[in-house]
């Protein structure tokens, strides 16, 4: 302080220069809040009644993020839902998250993974919440078809490709789930949202070389390797595009 009633100078970052901007952050803020609440309890609401709702309502919540024109906010509702879809899962919260153990943050302009995700408590799943990530998964459908900035698409792919190491013994297997789907491979759907983040990401490219793409075309490797036809068959038809 200072004599003369002069008050206080307080400096702002250009980022956080705005009431839209500090808007968006408190938002994503409380985004992550929510986020943090499912991983740590998603053991004790599954069980409940109420939970399959719940976990349509919240999911809407991260959708909605989509609409908001921040890049920040965006990412923030884009992870909601990954995260959603995996304590749904039988494997739990194998990431705490994959894209969720580093926070990815603006810095200087640029968007930043920080954080190392060290000291993240994985859990294990219980059976019976088919119908919770069914929920879960459709939304997560949706979202694929709506991302258009490269950022949110880059965190996506990446979020995808965790999802899959969580959940390809059993929700995501190659063949027919019981429970989850008996007329569709929830792993073909799976792949087709692959296709959508990959098909989005080359829209705004030159060449076929964008991060997010690079990141699917793994996965899908690594989704072939394990038996799929329907990822061999995309990569496939990618690479007579010229992607891959």
């Amino acid at each position: 302080g200072g004599g003369g009633g002069g008050g206080f100078q307080v400096r702002m970052h250009h980022s956080r220069d705005s009431p839209r901007k500090q808007w968006a952050e408190t938002y994503k803020i409380c985004i992550q809040g929510l986020g943090r609440v499912l991983r740590q309890f998603c053991d004790t609401f599954k069980p409940m009644g109420w939970f399959v709702k719940a976990v349509g309502r919240v999911c809407e919540v991260g959708e909605a993020c989509l609409s908001g024109g921040e890049t920040e906010v965006e990412i923030a509702g884009v992870e909601l839902v990954l995260l959603v879809v995996e304590v749904c899962c039988r494997g739990g919260v194998n990431r705490g998250g994959n894209n969720l153990k580093s926070e990815m943050k603006v810095v200087n302009g640029t968007l930043m993974k920080v954080g190392d995700g060290d000291g993240v408590v994985r859990k294990k799943g219980t059976r019976g919440g088919e119908k919770n990530f069914m929920v879960a998964f459709g939304y997560l459908e949706r979202i694929s078809r709506a991302v258009e900035e490269e950022d949110v698409l880059n965190m996506l792919s990446d979020g995808l490709d965790g999802l899959y190491d969580c959940c390809f013994e059993v929700e995501l297997a190659n063949g027919v789930v019981q429970g989850l789907n008996d007329d569709c491979w929830v792993l073909d759907r799976f792949v087709g949202i692959i296709v959508d983040v990959a098909e989005r990401a080359g829209k705004s490219a030159k060449k076929y070389s964008t991060s997010s793409q690079k990141t699917v075309l793994g996965l899908l490797k690594k989704i072939s390797t394990n038996g799929s036809e329907a990822a061999f068959e995309t990569l496939r038809r990618l690479g007579s595009k010229g992607l891959g």
